[in-house]
């Protein structure tokens, strides 16, 4: 029998979004965990929930063929472990499609200026190693870390650190906080699918993960593409292909009346109104949208 390819799943903010995916692409996984931590065997999957900050090094070590974790937490843990092989990033978090920055967040009003010229500053961190990781050479040697188990924003405001590296993914609680920005996207984190480096490239086990990663690109691609259908007046057909925003051309077809053309294009869904727009001004007619299932660029 071949090896089953064992599947973690991360824990906490992300678990329910990854689980989510997983069934939108074939893997109808419940919504319970197991004692043991397993999820079940689907298609020859073992799937598994593990602690979302170990995940990089139990790929790394052959624990698991594969699993999907933020970048930060691959680059927090030991360095065998944040070189492990990333076969794909997925765009996708906890509460929206956009990736997670972490930024450093000091008081309201506290420019770069007035905190590179702060004496004896203390930066506050949930994980102290990738707070040096992604810090690098704006830290200083006398600088403090302070490590904070949670609610980062709060310290500032509380006195327990000047200034803050915290994630963020709308910049809400930093306003909440009364707090501001001193240096934006110190690190873009994403949910990476990570593949074992002892599996192969090539073989059956390799070729399983990359379909489960084309897979879940194509369905968090598709989210921002529609598909628009409409039919054209064939003389105003050349004019309309070279305005309309495919992302390579759209698709012509004949119809019974030589005068008319079926077209259908694939838009970024927030430009619908332009192409509506474009559309009716060079006469099309019997205008529709569609979902799109799953997208590749």
């Amino acid at each position: 029998m071949d090896k089953r390819l064992k599947f973690a799943v991360p824990n906490g903010s992300l678990k329910e979004v990854t689980l989510a995916l997983l069934r939108k692409i074939g893997y109808p996984l419940p919504t319970s965990v197991g004692r043991d931590n397993r999820l079940g065997i689907i298609h020859d999957v073992v799937f598994e929930v593990r602690d979302r900050e170990n995940i990089a090094s139990l790929v790394c070590a052959g624990v698991f063929d594969c699993g999907i974790t933020g970048t930060d937490l691959r680059l927090g843990e030991n360095a065998a472990a944040a070189n492990v092989k990333v076969l794909c990033t997925l765009q996708y978090s906890r509460q929206t499609t956009r990736p997670v920055e972490y930024v450093l967040a000091g008081r309201t009003g506290t420019t770069r200026l007035q905190w590179e010229a702060m004496e004896k500053r203390r930066v506050g961190a949930e994980r102290v190693a990738l707070a040096r990781h992604i810090l690098g050479d704006r830290l200083r040697p006398d600088d403090i870390i302070v490590p904070l188990p949670g609610c980062e924003e709060m310290a500032v405001r509380d006195g327990l650190c000047d200034a803050v590296l915290v994630m963020t993914e709308t910049g809400g609680s930093i306003k909440a906080n009364n707090m501001e920005i001193i240096y934006p996207e110190l690190l873009v984190s994403t949910p990476e699918l990570l593949c074992s480096p002892g599996i192969t490239d090539g073989s059956p086990l390799h070729q399983q993960i990359e379909n489960i990663g084309h897979a879940l690109q194509a369905i968090l691609g598709a989210e921002g593409q529609i598909m628009v259908v409409f039919n054209i007046p064939t003389p105003r057909l050349p004019e309309l292909k070279e305005r309309l925003p495919a992302a390579v051309s759209p698709t012509i077809s004949q119809t019974l009346d030589p005068d008319w053309r079926a077209g259908q294009v694939l838009i970024p869904r927030q430009r619908f109104g332009e192409v509506l727009r474009l559309l009716k001004v060079s006469g099309a007619s019997e205008i529709y949208m569609q979902d799109v299932d799953g997208y590749l660029p």
